[in-house]
């Protein structure tokens, strides 16, 4: 090994290695920017005028690539200085091809000059050319007319500019946060994958994207975080398709736009005139705007006879609320237009813009409407359709303002579709009724509503009557939870009573004095409901049942008494019905033997008290969406049933068991009203209830207690009493339930305990689910005994 003679040629050595090994420059610190392929580490900063950050041009030949790795910050303050600028620039006659630049960088990038954009990347002509920027870091312009990013192909084809970005975008004076153009040419594409925020002060956009002329060319922003503009005319999402054909502007977004300007939309979605050209903006977060005049959402189609707008779609989906505030600023604002001149010709047009959304629509400025939908225009052969389908509330709160207001001049198409959950606050009606406005109802067949309108043509969706002169509709749930209703309302007192019959057949204790049975049942089915068939409700009920032995009866007699309260919810809330009821009867659980086995008979007759409130939706302001209308009305029961009971296996640790039998149960449900809107007539439902069960009972090491456990199989048809009929705002009306049977697997596990050599407490629990999708689950607990 050296010796080294003294502590400085050590230190000389040492350094001299660590420089051998150094394989990265700095980056240029001063001055001037970085024009070629390196990989660096260090701020840039310059401060003359088109003096560029990072500058790679490619203006001859093909297949060249230039790529910067960079790790540090970018700062310029000359006018038209920018960040990151990259350029493959060639003409008509002089075309390059599979031209190449990359940036990628770490760190921020900051300008104050004029037109000072952050990141710029062009292609002029040419084909198959790419700039790319893989960027973690904050850009901000302050200067005016500086963009955040700005990526443009002009003419060419197969060209493209990519930008993936982790940070935020702050913009000054005219300053767009992300602007992509597609100017002429062909499958040219623009793609900015941002997470981040976009805050821009001046008159200019969060995002803009446009083709201009050009066929199949596309821009696309996929964006994770929020947008805010605050100058006026500055929107949070511009899309414009300009004449070309086939183009495409595409914005994925997950976050929330805020705009204060006047006449600064939220989204703005355009096609000016070209053929087959989309604009599509997906959606996830809210659109707040302040300022008159400012849209939450605005699309646009425009053609004429010389300038086409054949197949233009606009296409939102938004999951989140619209607000805005200002005057004559719309929720959702759609329109197509075509012109000739003179004011007649063959246009053949097509153009649909459509708003598909999830969440609320809120606007309280004056003049100012929820949903606001035109078409307007000349010519022939033109099909105009504006959509949308709405999962929320529109409220619209102003003077002058409508919740949904539709115009055509001509025969065209305005489709405005409330789905379930939705209501409306605020007028309903037409300004031109010259085409079609449609106002589709799929609220649910468990909602109600009464909904004021003029010059739509209303239509439910859910199978069930509509009175038209605006739109009356009520809520079948009660209708069609009836028969289940019945069932649920026997079904418990039926296995106490099957309890009984095994006691006897067992010849257990058979002569007890009394027993006596409470329990409590929760029933459930889930379903969209947008058919009486799958309409979700929850029913609990709570009882007490009691039975007495008669002494020296001619045959073996209990007479039973039964009180219940229950309550039922229907379709979350659209309807609400609580009982109270009693029911009494006798039962014979010895009547004839049959075939080794018992018979046995029962008779019960019943009276309830219901009480009902139903949630009527409505777009009378004074209401704020719905009202409640409430109900008290009767009914009477009958139950006749039979069993037929054997005991197929008996030891001292183990019984096996079966059960056999059928009820026939009748209700009459009296006539009642539900304020001025809703009146029914006395309905008679007739049911056949049948059940098939097998049962064991074990005696555990513990002597006195004994286990049980039951399964079967149960089913409700109904005989009669499917229609019912009924008035909705005077006229007669009815529905046929096509709830009319279902099948039951059942459930029942419990135990008894010996209290005293005459006295026993039991439990169980029971749960079945049915085919049509009705699950319950129940639990009792009771007590038999002699004294």
């Amino acid at each position: 090994m050296r010796n080294f003679s003294s502590l400085s040629q050590c230190f000389l050595f040492c350094t001299a290695i660590l420089f051998s090994f150094k394989s990265f420059a700095d980056c240029p610190a001063l001055g001037s920017g970085i024009t070629s392929s390196t990989t660096c580490t260090g701020n840039i900063t310059t401060s003359n005028s088109w003096v560029t950050g990072i500058y790679l041009l490619n203006d001859s030949g093909s297949n060249n690539s230039n790529t910067v790795n960079m790790t540090g910050n970018i700062t310029t303050s000359g006018g038209g200085s920018y960040g990151i600028y990259l350029l493959n620039n060639y003409s008509l006659n002089d075309s390059g091809s599979n031209n190449s630049k990359t940036v990628n960088m770490t760190g921020n990038i900051t300008t104050s000059g004029g037109y000072g954009h952050g990141i710029d990347l062009e292609n002029y002509y040419g084909s198959t050319n790419s700039n790319t920027v893989n960027m973690t870091g904050n850009i901000t312009t302050s200067g005016i007319n500086g963009y955040g990013i700005y990526l443009l192909n002009d003419s060419g084809s197969n060209n493209s500019n990519t930008v993936n970005m982790t940070g935020n975008i702050t913009t000054g004076t005219n300053g767009y946060g992300i602007y992509l153009l597609n100017d002429s040419g062909s499958t040219n594409s623009n793609t900015v994958n941002m997470t981040g925020n976009i805050t821009t002060s001046g008159n200019d956009d969060g995002i803009y994207l446009l083709n201009y002329y050009g066929s199949t060319n596309s821009n696309t922003v996929n964006m994770t975080g929020n947008i805010t503009t605050s100058g006026n005319d500055a929107y949070g999402i511009y899309l414009l398709n300009y004449y070309g054909s086939t183009n495409s502007n595409t914005v994925n977004m997950t976050g929330n736009i805020t705009t204060s300007g006047a006449s600064a939309y939220g989204i703005s979605l355009n096609n000016g005139y070209g053929t087959t050209n989309t604009n599509t903006v997906n959606l996830i977060g809210n659109v707040i705007t302040s300022g008159a005049n400012a849209n939450g959402i605005y699309l646009n189609n425009s053609a004429s006879s010389t300038l086409d707008g054949a197949n233009s779609t606009n296409t939102v989906n938004m999951s989140g609320d619209i607000t805005t505030i200002g005057s004559s600023a719309h929720g959702i604002h759609l329109s197509n237009s075509s012109s000739t001149a003179p004011s007649s010709g063959t246009n053949n047009n097509t153009m649909t813009n459509t708003v598909n959304i999830t969440g609320n629509i809120s606007t309280n400025g004056s003049g100012t409407h929820g949903i606001y939908l035109t078409n307007t225009g000349y010519g022939t052969n033109n099909v105009m359709t504006n959509i949308v389908n709405i999962y929320g509330r529109i409220s619209a709160t102003g003077s002058s303002s409508y919740a949904i207001y539709g115009g055509n001049a001509a025969a065209y198409t305005n489709i405005v579709q409330l789905n379930k959950g939705s209501s409306v606050i605020g007028a309903i009606g037409v300004v031109l009724d010259v085409g079609t406005n449609k106002l589709n109802l799929n609220l649910g067949a468990g909602s109600s509503y009464s909904f004021a309108t003029t010059g739509f043509t209303v239509t439910d969706l859910n199978g069930r009557p509509m009175v038209t002169g605006s739109a009356y509709a009520a809520g079948v749930g009660n209708i069609t939870t009836a028969s289940q209703s019945l069932y649920e309302r026997t079904s418990q007192i039926t296995q106490s009573l099957d309890d009984r019959l095994r006691t006897h057949d067992l010849k257990q204790q058979p002569s007890q004095d009394f027993w006596v049975n409470t329990y409590y049942s929760d029933s459930n089915r889930g379903g969209q409901g947008l058919s009486g068939s799958n309409l979700s409700f929850n029913q609990y009920r709570s009882g007490i049942t009691a039975g007495f032995n008669v002494k020296n009866s001619y045959t073996p007699t209990e007479l039973i008494v039964n009180y219940e309260h229950g309550k039922l919810n229907i379709d979350e809330g659209n309807q609400g019905i609580s009982s109270n009821s009693v029911m009494a009867g006798a039962l014979f659980p010895d009547f004839k033997k049959l075939f080794t086995g018992t018979i046995s008979a029962k008779a019960m007759v019943g009276y309830s008290d219901f009480s009902g409130d139903r949630k009527v939706l409505t777009n009378d302001v004074a209401f704020n969406g719905s009202r409640n209308v409430t109900a008290s009305y009767q009914s009477t029961h009958l139950t006749l049933g039979s069993a037929w009971t054997k005991t197929l296996y008996q030891t001292d640790k183990m019984i096996l068991d079966t059960l056999v039998g059928i009820d026939l149960n009748s209700q009459h449900i009296n006539s009642y009203s539900e304020s001025d809107l809703f009146k029914w007539n006395g309905r008679t439902i007739n049911q056949l209830q049948e059940r098939v069960t097998l049962g064991m009972e074990i005696k555990p090491l513990v002597k006195p207690l004994t286990l049980f456990s039951r399964v079967g199989i149960e089913r409700r048809d109904l005989l009669s009493g499917e229609n019912q009929n009924y008035a909705i705002n005077n006229t007669a009306v009815s529905y046929n339930d096509s709830n009319q049977r279902n099948t039951y697997a059942t459930l029942n596990a419990g135990a008894y305990y010996p209290l005293t050599p005459t006295v026993k407490a039991y439990a169980q629990v029971r749960y079945y689910d049915s085919v049509k999708d009705i699950d319950s689950l129940s639990g009792s607990i009771g007590i038999s005994g002699q004294f």
